[in-house]
């Protein structure tokens, strides 16, 4: 049930007491309330509510009061950090000062009210910032939570994770591109975790196992050193009806330190028998059931961030967050977000199999074999051609990008790339301008132990002196077999001197030619005349 009301100071409260989808509602509109109730004593019936009517999701309830019953309180820790305040009286001062609160806030930040909801993973993290800023906190904290994904995480964040919106790794491709932009500060360090490298999941369970199997049946014993005769052995062969007794020397040891000591441990494996000092310890996840040595284990910093002055500028008045594009075509992704993501994929994960990250480029030269800006309806027919890949643009370059692992050939992954963006190039000739060119490069990089990966991602900013392949513009589409028949010529893009450059060097030769002539004159002049007063 949904209901109008306002409380004595006049202000109008949407009551809700059971799941209902504000946004789809035409009998609620964004001006018709000014804050919202929520009437239940169930948990369960709370999370159903604030996925219809979420000062987040829902754009007719953006970033407005939420309050909740009293008997919610104490229920669920969650709850407490998603709602404004609990309320058994919607005619209280508590509520008035909240109402204003938030009220001044919007004003003081800009935000504004949204006109949709948030349909990728980046509009949505974008709102809860915004929604932060709503309330005056630039502060986006974590918090240690039971039930949570990673342990330490922004409650809101993990509200709307437990809904399936959107994966961890996502959010810290988030995140990290708005640090590297500048938009968000790390004010305050943690702790460090250590994720699942598949979902990035926190909740790990340790296991001791044996290096030859991998069994987790393992038997531990004392070594024994009998230090008169040097003899080193496991407890069970010196155990003789009770007695130590040196399997060596067959002495009887009787006090330890003075005739042996227990300098480590042993261990046995129960299946296969095999017997070692240092077991191999892996981590099982909870989540995903995955298993992996610790050693191959995610590492990631736990650090609260600040929205600074720059991510507020971003977030409220310049709207350059996400392009059409990213609004538009599924795989594409903001540049920042896309390195972010190559990064990871690099640098976090441990795989049986051996990754190898590809990109490819394509950019427009004009007349003078400079870089021209890639229209939008070229980028959004480029995005269609590669529907299977993720892409980007930045720098009036276009960006497609593959993962190949051990299971497929590294050179037919390449080779058949190659084909397709020899292909889209001519497919787009007709778009591009005459005494345009349009050309193409592959880089690929293979994962590495030493993750030294910045050399490779300062060289996808720049243009290749000699394109892979290139074609010219074109006045009807290319047919099938001209399509995938490269260029025979190599283009060369190397600077060539300038006509204008060169009339300068030889009207420069000429006048240093002319005054080498006076100087000499001058000189003979000076000689004769010094003759001639002698």
């Amino acid at each position: 049930m949904i209901g109008l009301r306002r409380n004595k100071r006049g202000d109008k409260v949407l009551t809700i007491d059971s799941y209902v989808d504000v946004d789809s509602t035409p009998d609620i509109q964004s001006d018709y309330f000014d804050c919202i109730y929520i009437n239940t004593t169930s948990e369960r019936a709370f999370h159903a509510i604030m996925f219809g009517a979420s000062p987040i999701l829902s754009y007719k309830c953006s970033y407005k009061p939420i309050f909740a019953n009293t008997a919610l309180a104490g229920k669920e820790q969650m709850i407490d950090y998603i709602v404004d305040a609990y309320m058994s009286d919607m005619s209280n001062e508590k509520m008035y000062e909240i109402i204003d609160k938030i009220k001044k806030a919007r004003e003081k930040y800009g935000i504004k009210q949204e006109i949709a909801r948030p349909t990728q993973p980046n509009q949505l993290f974008a709102n809860i910032l915004r929604y932060q800023l709503s309330r005056d906190q630039r502060v986006l904290g974590h918090r240690l939570m039971e039930k949570s994904s990673l342990g330490y995480i922004n409650p809101i964040f993990e509200h709307y994770h437990s809904m399936s919106l959107f994966h961890l790794a996502e959010m810290f491709t988030f995140m990290d591109s708005m640090v590297e932009c500048g938009a968000l500060r790390k004010s305050h360090y943690l702790i460090k975790e250590h994720l699942c490298p598949k979902c990035n999941h926190s909740h790990l369970l340790y296991t001791e196992c044996c290096p030859n199997c991998g069994s987790s049946n393992l038997k531990i014993q004392n070594i024994i050193h009998h230090f008169s005769c040097a003899n080193v052995a496991p407890e069970s062969a010196y155990n003789v009806g009770g007695m130590l007794i040196c399997p060596k020397c067959h002495k009887k040891l009787r006090h330890i330190g003075v005739d042996y000591d227990r300098p480590a441990v042993i261990y046995s494996c129960n299946d296969c028998e095999n017997s070692f000092t240092t077991p191999l310890t892996k981590a099982t996840c909870c989540y995903c059931q995955s298993t992996y040595p610790v050693n191959a284990l995610v590492p990631r910093d736990v650090v609260d961030y600040e929205i600074t002055e720059e991510g507020i500028r971003m977030l409220t008045k310049t709207g350059l967050m996400f392009s059409n594009m990213s609004n538009t075509y599924d795989n594409y992704m903001e540049y920042s977000l896309l390195i972010s993501r190559l990064r990871r994929q690099l640098l976090e994960t441990y795989r049986k199999d051996q990754l190898t990250v590809m990109v490819g480029k394509i950019w427009i030269l004009d007349k003078n074999q400079e870089t021209v800006r890639i229209k939008e309806s070229i980028q959004a027919q480029l995005c269609r051609l590669f529907n299977s890949h993720k892409v980007s643009y930045n720098n009036n370059i276009f960006y497609v990008t593959f993962m190949a692992f051990d299971d497929m050939s590294v050179e037919a992954a390449q080779q058949q790339l190659s084909q397709e963006m020899s292909k889209a190039i001519r497919k787009i000739a007709t778009d591009i301008e005459p005494e345009q060119l349009v050309c193409c490069v592959l880089s690929t990089k293979r994962a590495l132990t030493s993750g030294q990966y910045e050399d490779f991602f300062n060289q996808m900013s720049f243009i290749e002196l000699t394109p892979d392949d290139y074609c010219g513009y074109a006045e009807s589409p290319i047919s099938e077999e001209e399509e995938v028949k490269p260029q025979q010529e190599t283009l060369d893009l190397t600077p060539k001197e300038d006509d204008k450059i060169m009339k300068r060097v030889k009207l420069y030769k000429q006048l240093v030619a002319v005054l080498i002539l006076i100087a000499g004159v001058l000189i003979l002049l000076s000689i004769l005349t010094l003759t001639v007063l002698r």
